[in-house]
Order: C-alpha cells, then sequence, then structure tokens
C-alpha cells in the first residue's frame, strides 16, 4: 500500500512528469522506510553487463526481461541519490519536475551531474560497494 500511495502522490506532485525509474526507486524506499519491505530480497546478484540503462528503464520498464532486476535497480539509485547527494535530494528533484523540468535538467542543476555521469557514478558506487554481489541486501549500505 504505501508503494502504490507514494505513486499516486509522486504523480499529483509532478504531474506525471517523472522518469518510471524514479518512481519506481522513490516508491520502493519510501515502502522500506515504512515497512522494511525490499523487493527481490537479498538473494540476487548480478553484473555490470546486466545492469539496465536508466534511460531504458524510462522508455521500456514494464518490457524489460527481468523485472526483479529492474526494480532492484531503481531502488538502489534512489538509495545512491540519498546517501551521495543528501536526503533532501529526491524532494528538490521532484520540485524541478514539478516545475516542468526533464530529470536531465534537475539532475545537472541539483546534484551538477548529467544523467549519464549519476549512471556511471551510481553503478560504480553499487560495484564498489560489492552490492547485489555475494547476495548482500541493499540495506547493507
Amino acid at each position: 500500500m504505501a508503494h502504490e500511495l507514494t505513486h499516486l502522490v509522486l504523480d499529483k506532485v509532478t504531474e506525471g512528469n517523472i522518469p518510471r525509474w524514479f518512481t519506481e526507486g522513490v516508491a520502493q524506499n519510501e515502502e522500506y522506510k515504512l515497512t522494511g519491505f525490499q523487493f527481490g530480497g537479498g538473494d540476487y546478484s548480478f553484473d555490470k553487463k546486466t545492469m539496465y540503462d536508466l534511460g531504458k528503464m524510462d522508455k521500456d520498464f514494464d518490457n524489460l526481461p527481468d523485472q526483479r532486476l529492474a526494480y532492484r535497480q531503481c531502488f538502489s539509485a534512489i538509495q545512491y541519490l540519498e546517501k551521495g547527494y543528501g536526503p533532501d535530494s529526491v524532494h528538490q528533484i521532484l520540485n524541478v519536475l514539478a516545475g516542468g523540468g526533464s530529470i536531465s535538467k534537475a539532475m545537472d542543476k541539483v546534484l551538477g551531474v548529467n544523467l549519464e555521469e549519476f549512471q556511471s557514478d551510481w553503478e560504480s558506487w553499487v560495484f564498489k560497494k560489492g552490492l547485489f554481489a555475494n547476495n548482500q541486501e541493499l540495506q547493507a549500505f
């Protein structure tokens, strides 16, 4: 319920101007904070070759062959965002999106990086931390 309510609020605030990966990640993150539930559990690993591009997840999320992987990636991207740029970074990005800005504009304005740099930095962080390797849960970071 918390997950779906978060989607409702995000859609209302941004008037639908929100990338799919971002809304899925924020919804999972809020659900995790409120209930401790984590989609996909901790028994899943992937490597850099299997990671989905954020742009692809935005455009074709429902058709990705491994939905569990996609959801875990969205969750970890938001976790990275909060840990790397501060807990208010999500709200600041949402404010830019609510004003009609793109995710690229929001990231540039709030984080000082473009979407491609964010994805590269996030992927490096995931693998540096060893997340998804050795079946570690996201909450471990």
